[in-house]
């Protein structure tokens, strides 16, 4: 059941994110050949290899082109998020598909589903985004030798995974996880508590800045009492404060479920 629930979200997603994609990758077309345009009576090159600040020199056109560029960059990045969250707020608000009602599936299973689609999403709108920011710089530097020599080593080091960039990749996962589960939290208390759009949004603010609160309270109560502290790749790691976040993840999780299962969906 949780295979036939994870296949309809990615299809969901997919069919959602398709055309954004799409739009993107056409407004960076566009404003990509702008800043070309806009740039091909000067010299780029100097941007790129140059240590001082020659912003100035680049005219307003330019700056405002590239400043709009980064910008939908940023966008598209935090895009499966924000859609994530407004998704799984219309859910509990009774807005499924018909087809999705017809999943006879239990509460946990669907917020794995949807934070495995939400990963899946943000990881390809990542590896977009990345793209976007090295054709910028290979377009804009004329493919100047020191750009791309830089760029590839830069590739290289990121597909040779070593042990700490993997372990790096899973904590930052673990965490964006936890943050998916806290705003689950959040909204599955606001409807629980009423269904008005309105009210349950307030309601889910103060419950998200006070269980912020809380775990802001208990992450300074466990740094004060370390039951043991070691660097793990570079990294100044406390074994409490890793105990801690999977405690506040599995509460979380367990709770959201609870909630859904016990209080709105019955």
């Amino acid at each position: 059941m949780l295979a036939d629930l994870l296949k309809y979200e990615l299809t969901k997603k997919w069919r959602s994110m398709r055309y954004i994609v799409l739009a993107y990758g056409l407004i960076e077309i566009i404003l990509l050949c702008t800043l070309k345009i806009a740039s091909s009576k000067s010299d780029m090159t100097h941007l790129f290899t140059a240590s001082e600040n020659k912003m100035g020199n680049l005219g307003f056109m330019f700056i405002t082109g590239m400043i709009f560029y980064f910008i939908f960059i940023l966008i598209l990045t935090i895009m499966p998020f924000i859609e994530a969250i407004i998704k799984y707020e219309k859910d509990l608000a009774g807005k499924q598909s018909p087809l999705e009602l017809m999943i006879p599936a239990e509460s946990w299973k669907k917020i794995l589903s949807k934070l495995i689609t939400a990963v899946c999403g943000t990881i390809i709108c990542g590896i977009i985004a990345i793209a976007s920011v090295i054709i910028f710089f290979l377009v804009m530097s004329n493919f100047e030798e020191n750009i791309v020599d830089l760029i590839l080593r830069g590739l290289s080091t990121g597909v040779n995974f070593s042990t700490g960039i993997i372990f790096i990749i899973i904590s930052g996962f673990f965490e964006y996880i936890s943050i998916f589960t806290l705003f689950f939290f959040c909204i599955a208390i606001s409807k629980w508590i009423t269904h008005k759009k309105k009210t349950s949004d307030i309601i889910s603010v103060f419950v998200l800045a006070g269980a912020i609160a809380v775990i802001y309270f208990l992450q300074i109560q466990v740094d004060k009492l370390p039951i043991a502290t070691f660097t793990l790749y570079g990294i100044n790691t406390n074994l409490s404060a890793i105990i801690l976040d999977i405690l506040i993840f599995i509460i979380l999780f367990i709770g959201t479920s609870f909630i859904m299962e016990r209080k709105i969906e019955n």
